[in-house]
């Protein structure tokens, strides 16, 4: 049994409006949809995809069980026309997947938030575009992907946008402000994913990992990724900032199957208002330093005492039909029981990755 839509009240509504340049919001009203335009798919230039199919029947399900007064409704600008012989008072500007879901359902009406655009001197784009990813910003039924705000920032950019320009800060500045909610790696993917796009003049460059072993390959005769260098007659390493730790484990491992030593060949992350480039590098070296430094004193009690300064105590219980789900298993425990099957020791899942979390979080 589907939601009444009769019941519809506008000023239950209680869900945050949205502000941003060149828009303004007006009211909330009941609308019929019948009057609403909405424009081609392809015109969405916040979506690289047309609609989500699966999206559309989720979000089915969730109209038929009524509305959520907390959440943003679907946004309307007031533009009358006439196409076809079929007359509309209003122009969609965000919520297609919604409305789609609503006509599955047979609704004939919704609340809808009216907003006028294109105040202030702004253009159509930049209001449309702007507010639909900051409409999206807060919706997690669908939130745009990177490639969503790469593709909409793009555009703007190369048609004229008042509010985001071809420099870095600015690109950079759109996307902090407008898409706060995208986790901080993701956000940096879109700078870099626009400014690679548009050719963007960067003073400070940033390096992904295939980037930074291509200039490495292009550039030196160093080893890159663990393997090794017959001319220095040691194991090479390309190590992003943050990454110390994992390189330096990876270095001991090398040394201790071959008898080899390795090196370093260092990048950073992009710098901040707290750490410009200078600080970062300062900080990585400083990084290895205290990591050396707590290996020359795990060695000294290592001497004195005959042990590590470590040990491993217990297990977390993880069978649930076998085992004390309430109780670690102590270490002494497992070691008495016998292994039934052999244990192989995998050397490959031990080696050497060079990782950018900026390229892997969405």
């Amino acid at each position: 049994m589907t939601f009444n839509v009769t019941t519809l009240d506008p000023q239950k509504v209680t869900a945050l409006k949205i502000v941003g340049p060149g828009v303004l919001y007006k009211d909330s009203q009941v609308i019929e949809l019948k009057d609403i335009y909405i424009s081609p798919q392809e015109n969405n230039h916040a979506r690289v995809k047309t609609k989500d199919a699966y999206q559309v029947q989720q979000l089915r399900v969730n109209f038929a069980n009524g509305i959520y007064y907390d959440r943003r409704p679907p946004i309307v600008r007031y533009n009358p026309r006439e196409i076809n012989g079929v007359i509309y008072k209003w122009e969609l500007i965000c919520g297609h997947h919604r409305l789609e879901s609503m006509k599955m359902l047979g609704y004939d009406r919704w609340i809808f938030w009216v907003y006028d655009i294109c105040l202030d001197g702004y253009g159509l784009d930049d209001c449309r575009i702007t507010l639909q990813l900051q409409e999206n910003n807060h919706d997690s039924s669908l939130a745009s992907s990177d490639a969503d705000v790469t593709q909409a920032i793009i555009w703007l950019i190369n048609h004229g946008s008042k509010i985001v320009y071809n420099t870095e800060t600015s690109i950079r500045d759109y996307v902090d402000n407008y898409c706060s909610n995208m986790h901080p790696n993701t956000r940096g993917k879109v700078v870099r994913q626009v400014m690679a796009k548009l050719n963007t003049y960067r003073r400070i460059v940033t390096f992904t990992a295939d980037d930074a072993f291509l200039w490495i390959e292009s550039n030196t005769d160093y080893a890159k990724a663990g393997e090794y260098d017959a001319k220095r007659k040691k194991y090479g390493f390309a190590v992003l900032e943050g990454y110390e730790y994992e390189h330096l484990v990876n270095a001991m491992r090398k040394f201790a199957e071959t008898g080899k030593e390795s090196y370093f060949i260092c990048r950073t992350k992009s710098p901040t208002k707290k750490e410009n480039l200078h600080t970062k590098r300062h900080r990585m070296l400083n990084t290895f330093s205290h990591l050396e430094n707590c290996l020359l004193e795990t060695f000294e009690y290592y001497k004195k005492n005959g042990k590590f300064p470590w040990h491993t105590e217990a297990f977390i219980p993880q069978d649930s039909e076998l085992e004390n789900t309430i109780k670690p298993i102590l270490v002494e425990t497992i070691k008495a029981s016998p292994v039934s099957t052999p244990t192989v020791f995998d050397p490959n899942l031990l080696e050497p990755i060079d990782i950018d979390l900026e390229e892997l979080v969405n």
